[in-house]
């Protein structure tokens, strides 16, 4: 191995293994106490009809950006927002996210990016139970079901 190959390769250890410690933390389930730097793929939404949609792979993420910053890929829109957290047991605790910025791209008709930047701006408090993101709306008390994306 040449010098400037070894240089190279001593350079990207860091990033490496910070990209390995956010894959493991992402896969501990109940134990990630913190949101920061996971990203979530949503699962099962609360809708108004009560009807569940066909979701496509990767169609409403989420990720909670380690300065606070959190980014939402929702359908055909991208959005961002300010969320904070107070942890208050193990995989649970408090969380308010800010109103979502989004783009305003035509998604096609039965998209809910509307509908998920207005519940993301809802939501009061978190629970993680059996790897699962659980967000709690309020006022009525609603949950939209988020599972871990695994890099």
């Amino acid at each position: 191995m040449t010098n400037k190959t070894t240089k190279i390769l001593l350079g990207l250890a860091p990033l490496l293994l910070a990209g390995c410690a956010t894959n493991s933390q992402l896969t501990t389930g109940d134990s990630i106490r913190e949101l920061a730097g996971t990203s979530w793929e949503l699962l099962t939404p609360h809708t108004i009809s009560g009807n569940t949609p066909k979701l496509e792979k990767g169609q409403y993420t989420i990720t909670f950006g380690d300065n606070g910053q959190l980014f939402a890929k929702l359908d055909c829109n991208r959005g961002s927002a300010q969320w904070s957290q107070n942890v208050t047991s193990g995989g649970a605790g408090s969380l308010t996210i800010s109103p979502v910025a989004m783009t305003k791209v035509m998604c096609p008709t039965g998209s809910l990016d509307t509908l998920l930047a207005k519940q993301l701006q809802d939501v009061r408090s978190y629970s993680i139970s059996d790897g699962l993101l659980s967000l709690s709306l309020q006022p009525y008390g609603d949950t939209i079901i988020w599972r871990p994306i695994r890099k």
